[in-house]
């Protein structure tokens, strides 16, 4: 709702402004001044880094099956007379029309508008209009590119067969390997010389350029007339729709495996949809095995040796159940989370002065150990729930069980703080008050956040109800707000006040934990009483 209304906002200010007071009026395209060409090597750059951001999100998906194929289509759909190149070409239309939706969006709001701006703005300047035209094109040939090629990609590594399985390994290796290349060669690019000379450059780099082959294809359309080029449009766009073809043609070729490939994972696909919906990450995983897809891991095979009793028990029990059903979460956060950290630290070390690093490292911490421990906590606590039956006659109060799940959800999220402040000692040693405050806080900051969620999951645990669902999310989300604002509050006024970091910790993690008790009393109260057949 909050997005229909910034929508029907905008769109009421974009119909009605031009009836508003005649200062607010456009003036006529003569009174405008004329404003200096960019330089073509300027266009070219931000064109090209544009296209390539395009590039890189579609690019992702390339390997992921396509066709959303579901049980009802492999009963109804399939023993019909219809040619799978029909239902092939039908689904690559439909989806190239959602990656389509933003581009036109942009196309009718600018609509003649952009066309008058560019030609008032750029007076003189008669190929500025042909680029601009040529732009729209490429995004949209650019886009057709990728959806033909991931049709095709798609088809041709997900047949069950073990070389389909061996290829599908190589091409991810190829993409992923690619894209780490060009994110290091960004980094100490701009590391060695941060310029915008030097982005600049980056631009036009021979590697880069070779890596996002298709926005350098796009490119081609909007620089050439810029350069005098008419011919290199041309070469653009064929090459461009010579690569579509391409794609079209592999997913033609397999088409013959279509209906398998979909009866297959539509039925497997059943169950794990209804646990998807319902969050069940655990359950996921579990299907996931069952299909032959989740091999054992050596971190959870290390924690199923150890021999816990008492109440850390609870905890190794937790620790097993994430190390056998949650690692891919922490393989796929761990590292976002320490670029999320430390490239901003990178790109400011050695400086004169370390004000800011002090305020961004503590916030892009906390950042980080939100992103882990929400979504760690969401699919845990949901778990928590379902074992009521088999933990509740533990020999153990409700407070403890609670408190034990609580730390256990913790620990991922404390290690993985600990490493990006070593990190951040590393790229910078002055700041190993801020780091070693940040070892000691964001334990806490994850407690006060993972008691939050499990009071309001057990607050509304229904995890089939849709709208349940929905606003379970949002009360989430405000609790977090509400238990970190204090700590916030004081970390920022002792900062501004220029209080060692490490000092400035100590109170605030005192506060996390009385707050992480209060709300873990809350908690066990209702769990205590939590019936999960009510």
């Amino acid at each position: 709702m909050i997005g229909l209304l910034v929508v029907l906002a905008y769109y009421f200010n974009f119909l009605f402004r031009p009836f508003g007071t005649r200062d607010q009026m456009p003036r006529p395209p003569g009174t405008m001044p004329l404003l200096e060409f960019p330089r073509v090597e300027v266009i070219d750059g931000i064109v090209f880094g544009i296209f390539a951001m395009i590039s890189l999100f579609l690019m992702m998906g390339a390997l992921t099956p396509r066709g959303g194929f579901r049980q009802a289509d492999v009963d109804v759909l399939f023993p019909t007379p219809v040619n799978p190149k029909i239902v092939l070409v039908f689904r690559l239309a439909r989806e190239y029309f959602f990656t389509l939706l933003f581009p036109l969006l942009i196309a009718v709001l600018s609509g003649r508008a952009g066309v008058s701006v560019m030609q008032t703005l750029f007076r003189g300047h008669e190929t500025a209009n042909v680029s601009g035209g040529n732009l729209m094109l490429a995004w949209f040939l650019l886009s057709f590119m990728w959806v033909c090629i991931g049709f095709g990609l798609s088809m041709f590594v997900n047949r069950s067969d073990e070389r389909s399985d061996l290829n599908k390994k190589v091409i991810n290796a190829v993409i992923f390997g690619s894209l780490i290349v060009a994110v290091l060669f960004i980094g100490f690019k701009l590391k060695a010389d941060p310029t915008l000379d030097t982005a600049l450059e980056l631009s036009h780099h021979p590697l880069l350029r070779a890596i996002f082959f298709g926005a350098t294809f796009a490119t081609q359309m909007v620089a050439g007339p810029l350069q005098g080029l008419q011919w290199l449009p041309l070469v653009g766009g064929a090459s461009l729709i010579g690569l579509s073809t391409l794609g079209i043609w592999l997913a033609m070729t397999q088409a013959g495996y279509m209906y398998d490939q979909a009866a297959a994972k539509g039925f497997d696909s059943v169950n794990l949809r209804k646990l998807q919906r319902s969050g069940d990450t655990y359950g996921m995983v579990a299907e996931q095995a069952r299909l032959g897809k989740v091999k054992k891991g050596r971190v959870a095979g290390w924690v199923s040796r150890q021999k816990m009793t008492g109440g850390s028990a609870l905890l190794w029990k937790e620790m097993l159940l994430q190390t056998r059903g949650a690692m891919w979460q922490y393989y796929l956060m761990g590292p976002m989370v320490l670029l999320l950290v430390l490239m901003p630290l990178y790109g400011l070390a050695h400086r004169d002065r370390i004000s800011a690093e002090v305020p961004m490292l503590l916030t892009f911490q906390a950042l980080g150990v939100f992103i882990i421990t929400l979504n760690n906590a969401t699919s845990g606590f949901i778990e928590l729930l379902r074992r009521v039956d088999v933990q509740k006659p533990l020999p153990f109060t409700p407070s403890a069980i609670v408190f034990w799940e609580i730390l256990a959800k913790c620990i991922p999220t404390s290690i993985v703080a600990t490493i990006a402040s070593a990190g951040a000692i590393i790229i910078d040693s002055r700041l190993w008050a801020a780091a070693i405050a940040c070892v000691v806080l964001m334990p806490t900051v994850a407690m006060i956040l993972t008691s939050v969620v499990l009071l309001v999951t057990i607050l509304f645990p229904d995890v089939d109800d849709a709208a349940q669902r929905s606003f379970r999310g949002l009360m989430m989300l405000l609790g977090c707000v509400i238990v970190s604002l204090p700590g916030v509050a004081i970390m920022g006024v002792l900062l501004y006040l220029k209080v060692n970091p490490l000092i400035a910790a100590l109170p605030i993690v005192g506060l996390n934990i009385g707050i992480t008790g209060a709300v873990a009393a809350m908690a066990g109260g209702l769990y205590a009483g939590f019936n999960p057949s009510e």
